[in-house]
């Protein structure tokens, strides 16, 4: 097959999933005009909470870990200094 015939296919196919983008758009504007202002504002409620709650989890498993590493820290520390002392 010919490249130009190729090039035609693609910019044929590229042209019908713009205009459908488009028409998805123009969708989305219409839903958005007849949807409250409410939805969009509890949505976003909804979102800042999860976030919220994923900083806190990430937060508690960190000073988890914080906490695992300074008790390891410690007892390597503890062996060190018992393994020096001894005769």
């Amino acid at each position: 097959m010919c490249v130009c015939v190729c090039v035609r296919v693609c910019v044929c196919v590229t042209t019908q999933y713009e205009e459908q983008l488009e028409d998805c758009r123009k969708y989305r504007e219409f839903l958005d005009s007849i949807t409250p202002l409410e939805f969009f504002e509890a949505q976003a409620a909804k979102l800042q909470q999860r976030k919220d709650n994923m900083l806190a989890e990430w937060q508690v498993r960190t000073a988890e870990r914080e906490e695992a590493c300074s008790a390891l820290q410690s007892r390597k520390q503890t062996a060190i200094a018992e393994e020096s002392s001894a005769p």
